[in-house]
C-alpha cells in the first residue's frame, strides 16, 4: 500500500515537537498537495506505548 512518505506518524498525545514521526496539520496538508486531494493515504498509528521518546501531557518522559 502507499502512503505518504512511505512511513506511518504517530497521532499520540505526545509533546515532543521534535519528533519526525509527529502526525500534525502541516504533514496533512503537505500530503493532500502531494495527492493532489483531501484523500491522501496517510499511515497513522499511535506509537506512545513504546517510544522511547513520547512526552506525555504531565511533561515528563515516559520511562521504559
Amino acid at each position: 500500500m502507499i502512503s505518504y512518505k512511505d512511513m506511518t506518524f504517530c497521532n499520540s498525545d505526545c509533546l515532543n515537537a521534535e519528533c519526525d514521526r509527529r502526525y500534525t496539520t502541516e504533514i496533512h496538508n503537505n500530503a493532500e498537495v502531494w495527492w493532489g486531494n483531501s484523500h491522501a493515504p496517510i499511515s497513522i498509528a499511535n506509537y506512545s506505548s513504546i517510544c522511547e521518546d513520547y512526552i506525555g501531557k504531565d511533561d515528563e518522559q515516559k520511562d521504559h
